[in-house]
């Protein structure tokens, strides 16, 4: 495997975790804000 293909990859890998991260933040604010409005 070459260089090129290495860094597709980590680039790959870096922009799922991100997009998993803020699909987790929204469901969480969401969370957050379904508990404040109950309250």
């Amino acid at each position: 495997m070459n260089i090129v293909e290495m860094q597709v990859q980590t680039q790959a890998c870096y922009l799922i975790l991100v997009i998993y991260l803020i699909v987790t933040d929204l469901s969480h604010k969401h969370k957050l804000m379904a508990i404040a409005e109950i309250r």
